[in-house]
């Protein structure tokens, strides 16, 4: 071994840098000298060498300058970024997603962190090349910080090559919403690989140019345990790992599916990664690396991050179902009814071109409208497009909950992009439709409220051509959407009334969560007195149909009947899987359906594996068979429930109703 030597009487290199240290080196000692034949060391005059926790203190001042570097780098990746996307797709694409004023601060902040880096960098220009006395233990840690980590460079480089290729190749074959979510990604992992590209390899350069010397003596890192400081990483992230996968697994089976709670797994292997690639705890050292700054600004980063991800996935939701929807094939449908609009009241009138007219009710379609979701979302679509091609109705009743906006289950509270996905596939089918309110269509925790949903609904109703039959006069009652539809023969005569009422959502200030609403006392006078009306104009009690989702207390009391034999209870079809799920208190609403004998049949949903059909004193009480294929646990695989109801109207005033089977 050739000799080194250190000459103690040098200048100390940067005392401002190292100043915390001063009082553990001699400067007065004359020379040291190592010799390759007495393999002894003499450090008499030397007082303690720099130790572990010391040199730990020089790398993290030099890990923040190189920080500045990678955040100036970072900055100026995504103003690089912009300018290529305005470049390639035009600056007023709505690919090219930040504008003038964010650049502007982009830049202004890449300025600033620069002329950091570079002053910081100054001062500690004088210390480079000096020769810096540290223990032996210490030594091998600065060895191994200086070595490049081939690995993390190729990560880093494969990550920022994917953003760019994610936002500048994908652009042209997904829809609005999955672009912005894909122009965040790409933005994520563009600056995150910049800011960890440069910052390695700034951080290993300047290390590179400062000279240390191993040297024997009495090292004080001793209270530092890499083992122990292991061992803890190994607890925890064994602890994490059983947590993730026992509360994956239990999800799973409870609610039947792999793929519902697939997405908390994905996130939870994407943390896990990205902590792992920044605090790698199987190499040595590692314990003092996790306490610089940046790596500590990098772990609440990810943290953050990765919540800021799962926030924006929630809110934003998919639309990537709408290439599906515009795909189909809209020519087989037969267009036979029309239909009129009195503004001044609201009222929609609507005739057949026959002396039937069809009308399908479908019900808890549960369109979630999430990346998580676009496989049983497409199923339902296709069910409803199905089932409305092979029945060719003259009228569509959605009886509530298109939507599902339930972002724990289904990684989205966005219900106005999955209304959107119902919308769009009525409007393009052509056949008028309406539709009512259900419980999970205007959630609490739901991105838009019933009167932001309204916005979208008047917006189909004003396109040329549109098959909505949405009221834009609402009468002034209770609820979100409360109409009636008169229903005429071919000659013009009055068939029926369709009533539309909404059966709300939650009791406002419940003490118990959740609790079903009731039909409200002026929705029941609004009932009474519109049939009242038209009883008046048309000089007879004309039939009636009420449509609405959740069922009231009469659907219990009527299976309660049939099961005892009662006469008040007749039989008609299908039957129930599940106890009736309706509110506590009993409105009336029944009663003053019985009392004014108009109301023949009342349709619901809400009860998914609930189809049964029962005459109760005099009224048919029909459950629909529902759509869903996510709200239930295993309902997916379920194919007895699913299905549609059928109702024709003859022009002599009779009815038929008959369940439509979907085995999908």
């Amino acid at each position: 071994m050739n000799d080194l030597a250190y000459d103690v009487n040098s200048e100390l290199p940067n005392r401002k840098l190292f100043k915390p240290f001063e009082h553990n080196i001699d400067y007065k000692v004359t020379q040291m000298k190592l010799s390759n034949t007495a393999q002894k060391k003499d450090y008499s005059e030397i007082n303690t060498p720099l130790n572990i926790l010391q040199i730990e203190k020089i790398l993290s001042c030099i890990s923040c300058y190189a920080a500045l570097c990678g955040l100036a780098g970072c900055c100026f990746s995504l103003v690089l970024w912009h300018c290529l996307l305005a470049l390639i797709f035009g600056n007023d694409s709505v690919i090219v997603s930040m504008d003038s004023r964010q650049v502007l601060a982009l830049s202004v902040t890449a300025i600033i962190s620069c002329l950091l880096h570079f002053s910081l960098r100054k001062r500690l220009g004088k210390s480079l090349g000096k020769s810096i006395p540290i223990s032996i233990s210490a030594e091998e840690y600065f060895r191994q910080s200086t070595i490049t980590n081939h690995c993390r460079v190729i990560l880093y480089l494969m990550l920022l090559t994917a953003g760019f290729a994610m936002s500048i190749l994908l652009p042209g074959h997904i829809y609005y919403s999955d672009l912005r979510f894909l122009l965040g990604i790409s933005a994520f992992l563009i600056s995150f690989s910049v800011f960890c590209l440069i910052s390695l390899l700034q951080e290993q350069h300047i290390c590179r140019q400062i000279n240390v010397i191993a040297v024997c003596g009495t090292d004080s890192d001793s209270g530092f345990d890499t083992c122990r400081k292991q061992r803890s990483a190994i607890i925890m992230w064994s602890v994490y790992w059983a947590i993730v996968l026992s509360g994956y697994l239990t999800v799973s089976i409870l609610f039947r599916s792999l793929s519902m709670y697939a997405g908390y797994f994905v996130i939870a292997v994407v943390y896990f990664i990205l902590r792992l690639t920044i605090n790698n705890p199987f190499r040595r050292f590692s314990g003092l690396r996790a306490k610089r700054i940046p790596v500590r600004l990098l772990n609440i980063a990810v943290i953050l991050g990765m919540a800021g991800l799962y926030l924006y996935i929630t809110q934003n939701g998919s639309d990537y179902n709408n290439r599906y929807i515009n795909s189909l094939n809209y020519e087989g449908f037969c267009h036979k009814s029309t239909f009129t609009y009195d503004r001044e009241t609201g009222v929609y009138t609507i005739s057949g071109a026959s002396d039937e007219f069809r009308i399908l009710q479908l019900t808890d379609i549960h369109i979630c409208g999430s990346i998580a979701t676009i496989r049983t979302d497409r199923r339902a679509l296709t069910a409803c497009y199905d089932m409305i091609r092979e029945t060719q109705p003259d009228l569509i009743i959605l009886t509530g909950d298109l939507v599902y906006p339930m972002p724990v289950q289904t990684f989205s509270k966005d219900n106005l992009g999955a209304v959107v996905q119902v919308c769009n596939l009525m409007n393009q089918i052509g056949i008028p439709w309406t539709m009512v309110y259900g419980n999970h269509d205007t959630e609490t925790i739901a991105s838009y409220s019933a009167e932001e949903l309204e916005g979208i609904y008047h917006y189909y109703i004003q396109e040329p051509n549109h098959s909505m039959l949405y009221a834009d006069r609402q009468p002034e009652i209770y609820g979100r959407y409360n109409q009636y539809i008169k229903v005429v023969n071919s000659d013009g005569s009055l068939n029926r009334l369709l009533f539309l009422i909404d059966s709300n959502d939650y009791v406002k200030n419940s003490e118990q969560t959740k609790e079903y609403d009731s039909i409200h006392t002026d929705q029941i006078q609004w009932y009474e007195d519109t049939i009242d009306q038209i009883a008046a104009e048309e000089g007879r009690i004309i039939p009636s149909f009420v449509f609405m989702h959740i069922p009231f207390r009469a659907f219990a009391e009527a299976q309660e009947a049939l099961k005892r034999g009662s006469s008040d209870a007749v039989y008609l079809f299908g039957e129930n899987e599940e106890p009736v799920s309706c509110p506590r208190y009993d409105s009336g609403f029944f009663d003053t359906i019985v009392k004014k004998q108009s109301t023949q049949a009342v349709f619901a949903g809400h009860d998914h594996l609930n189809n049964m059909a029962v005459k109760y004193k005099g009224v048919d009480l029909v459950y629909s068979k529902s759509i869903d294929y996510y709200a239930y646990p295993g309902i997916a695989d379920k194919t007895k429930q699913r299905g549609a109801t059928l109702i024709t109207l003859f022009s002599d005033g009779s009815y038929q109703i008959e369940q439509v089977n979907y085995q999908k």
